[in-house]
């Protein structure tokens, strides 16, 4: 986009370079964290004493405050920051369903995975309850994004190298979190938990590694790893994308494999060599696989425009019913209650973007990354072309920002496509939500 306009006290100015506006943006939008009190309490460590079964302990951790919940976390920051910030590896302990003293004792300061990231940062979550689903407890999913927008902002993280991975109960949490939040993440690590039902719809654009030991036969938690393998394997078939690999470790039970995924000098081993095979017909025959957790995430950036978003949004309410209505480059908007499968993507060559399914109502919230924004913009739905000059607005490209607090979803064109019982509309649409200190945009 050549220019940019910004209303500034009644006045109009225009901002060469559309990097420049984001630099502006991005800087006003860190000065308003610092500013904030519940924000600088956030970002605040404190000495927290807790008891764990061997024990008294006291560890230094930050804190997210939600209704009632309180998320603690502790953080280790490893190497030199790169160009782009450091990578965020975010890790969810076992136990669960256990007294609070087993719960804090699994979360501790003791992880074995931090020797294995040479540059990084590993923040270590406490679930927010002690209940079989601390990690995934309906206001975990709004604590979460704070926490990575407050780790981008304060801690100087990429937020296109955000990992999620986590052991037992913590498997079970990615499982439940990586659906709901794929947009945040770069790669996942689903160790030694229970999908317990959870869809994997959404999760066409986060790479999945999946690791169990073969003989971890409660709740079936080895069968259920090969049929998630064999899901996955099927949706890729079906829409592309959906990147999944399954280490399962021959003869090992819950945890006896776990040095194999945390420690760098045990990384290479034998898993099976196909989940399917083993599942159906106990084939097991082994192959040789770095199994390290950190390594296997690492070798994966996000791409945070991807050209196709398939989005169950029924399956993502939780997350939604809190205010964040995004994903990737999509967004339910006010109404949540219209929950749809939605399948769109891109057309780079027409200036287009297809929607092959959605329900009454979406928004698509666009930048000059994913189209020319500057010539007339396609919308093909139901066999219909609707062509849309867009109107770049800086009060969409503030909201989409405080939205998610990553640079990578800033938006200053957002199309509105409405059915009705005339059928379908596509319009532009001017955000007109903002909080009261932004209404007014200052580039000083």
């Amino acid at each position: 986009m050549k220019y940019f306009f910004l209303v500034i006290v009644f006045s109009v100015i225009t901002i060469n370079a559309q990097e420049d506006f984001q630099y502006v943006l991005w800087k006003k939008y860190f000065n308003s964290l610092n500013e904030d009190p519940q924000r600088q309490k956030e970002n605040t460590l404190i000495d927290y004493a807790y008891p764990t079964y061997r024990g008294k302990k006291t560890s230094q951790i930050r804190r997210i405050f939600y209704n009632d919940k309180v998320m603690r976390f502790i953080s280790w920051q490893i190497g030199k920051k790169p160009q782009d910030g450091y990578p965020l590896y975010i890790y969810l302990h076992g136990g669960g369903g256990t007294h609070t003293t087993i719960n804090n004792g699994q979360w501790g300061p003791e992880n074995a995975w931090k020797n294995s990231i040479t540059t990084g940062i590993l923040v270590a979550t406490r679930g927010i309850s002690d209940t079989w689903n601390l990690h995934f407890r309906k206001e975990s999913y709004i604590m979460y994004d704070r926490l990575i927008e407050n780790m981008i902002a304060f801690q100087d993280v990429d937020p296109n190298r955000i990992y999620l991975f986590g052991f037992s109960a913590g498997g079970d949490g990615v499982y439940q979190i990586t659906p709901r939040m794929a947009d945040r993440f770069a790669a996942v690590n689903m160790m030694a938990g229970h999908p317990n039902g959870t869809q994997i719809k959404n999760c066409r654009n986060v790479p999945f590694l999946i690791q169990m030991g073969e003989l971890d036969h409660a709740y079936s938690r080895h069968k259920q790893a090969a049929k998630y393998t064999i899901k996955f394997t099927k949706m890729r078939k079906k829409y592309g994308g959906f990147i999944c690999e399954t280490f399962i470790h021959p003869l090992s039970s819950h945890n006896s494999w776990q040095y194999k995924s945390s420690h760098r000098n045990y990384k290479i081993n034998k898993v099976i060599a196909s989940p399917k095979k083993w599942l159906n017909n106990k084939n097991r025959t082994t192959k040789q696989a770095n199994t390290n957790s950190i390594e296997w995430m690492a070798n994966h950036r996000r791409n945070p425009l991807p050209k196709r978003v398939i989005w169950n949004s029924v399956y993502a309410k939780l997350r939604v019913k809190e205010g964040k209505t995004q994903f990737y480059w999509l967004d339910l908007g006010n109404d949540t209650t219209k929950y749809s499968d939605i399948d769109v993507h891109l057309n780079r060559e027409e200036n287009a973007i297809v929607i092959e399914e959605s329900g009454d109502y979406l928004r698509l919230l666009i930048n000059d990354k994913m189209l020319d924004i500057d010539k007339p913009i396609t919308i093909k739905i139901a066999q219909q072309n609707f062509t849309i000059k867009p109107q770049p607005h800086w009060k969409n490209a503030v909201r989409t920002l405080l939205d998610r607090g990553d640079k990578n979803y800033i938006f200053p064109v957002i199309c509105e496509v409405n059915r009705n019982s005339s059928g379908w509309v596509v319009t532009n649409y001017i955000a007109d939500n903002l909080p009261q200190e932004w209404k007014t945009f200052e580039t000083k």
